[in-house]
């Protein structure tokens, strides 16, 4: 196995320098002496011929990981490493859903519900004819009301 050479040379930059070593070894090293947690999709294969001096960590890692077609996906704390074209399409593909999500999605209610206070009890009845008013008034977009306390 060949070895990676990390040099940390300010806050959250290092000095990288590796010659012939296989991807896995050098996210595995940038893991250790980073402490982000950093999982390589098992496809993912390469070798790294890199010396970079005085850089970021997501500067590093981005421009090794691209050397070899591969990208990264930031995953909640989890650095998720696989192609650059896999991680684009799960992009492209979470944008679309969450476009057609909005476009099925009804239009959010004006009044969704009326919050009773102990300072202010009121009665269905008695609430009624201000939201009609409230209705009429947008145009009756909804007259569904759910009453509720807070």
């Amino acid at each position: 196995m060949k070895q990676v050479g990390l040099v940390r040379t300010g806050s959250g930059m290092f000095s990288i320098d590796v010659e012939g070593a296989d991807i896995r070894t050098v996210c595995r090293a940038i893991s250790e002496f980073s402490g982000r947690n950093i999982v390589v999709a098992q496809e993912a294969k390469g070798t790294v011929r890199v010396s970079l001096k005085n850089v970021a960590l997501q500067d590093a890692l981005r421009t090794v990981l691209r050397m070899n077609g591969l990208d990264y996906a930031e995953e909640g704390a989890i650095l998720r490493v696989d192609f650059a074209t896999k991680l684009q399409q799960e992009a492209v593909d979470r944008e679309q859903a969450r476009a057609s999500a909005d476009l099925h999605c009804p239009p959010p209610l004006l009044l969704d519900f009326v919050c009773r206070s102990a300072y202010s009890r009121m009665d269905r009845d008695s609430i009624r004819p201000y939201l009609d008013t409230v209705l009429v008034r947008t145009q009756k977009v909804s007259e569904q009301v759910i009453y509720g306390d807070c």
